[in-house]
């Protein structure tokens, strides 16, 4: 049974609002439909909660250890694993400023998940707390547009979680691709 495509609403609306201003932000989710109040609620708690992270990013060690990843993903350039822990790597799907996203597939349940996995270097610069405050926290929400976190851990050092794989464009694609959505869709 695939996940349902709704769960990861508030994550990927979260996604493409991210990297807009505080004006831009409210003006998008003040068009949002009076039933999806509760939507807009959690995308805001999410805003402010990265609002009030970003200075971790913004020291001269955090530039530092960027620097140092670079465009690299969590492996040298031809050395990503066949397997993390026990998933089966299939391809990169998705990169951020700490970690890299890979679809693998979970061969004990027979299922695609995709497992994201912290850059190394900065769990050596900066420690996996940060990391894994987002795994706890993450594991915590429950709501009908958050997808699950399945498990978390660590293999030769490196940090990871798992969560259902929803295929399908990211909120940010559609808006390149199509422009502002229709209240409706949104």
């Amino acid at each position: 049974m695939s996940p349902d495509p709704t769960r990861r609403s508030c994550l990927t609306v979260f996604d493409a609002l991210v990297d807009l201003s505080i004006d831009e932000q409210m003006a998008w989710l003040d068009r949002l439909p009076i039933e999806e109040a509760e939507l807009r609620e959690e995308v805001l708690r999410l805003l402010e909660a990265h609002r009030r992270s970003e200075g971790i990013l913004e020291s001269p060690l955090a530039r530092l250890a960027g620097g140092l990843v670079g465009d690299m993903g969590p492996f040298p350039p031809g050395e990503t694993p066949e397997r993390i822990g026990p998933w089966q790597i299939v391809r990169p799907i998705g990169r951020g400023g700490m970690a890299m996203v890979y679809l693998a597939q979970d061969l004990k349940h027979d299922r695609p998940i995709a497992i994201k996995v912290l850059h190394p270097e900065l769990a050596v610069r900066l420690g996996p707390e940060r990391f894994q405050r987002e795994i706890r926290i993450a594991a915590q929400l429950q709501h009908p547009h958050i997808l699950p976190i399945y498990d978390s851990g660590a293999d030769a050092g490196v940090l990871w979680f798992t969560m259902p794989y929803v295929e399908g464009e990211t909120l940010r694609q559609r808006l390149q691709r199509a422009g502002a959505l229709p209240i409706p869709d949104a």
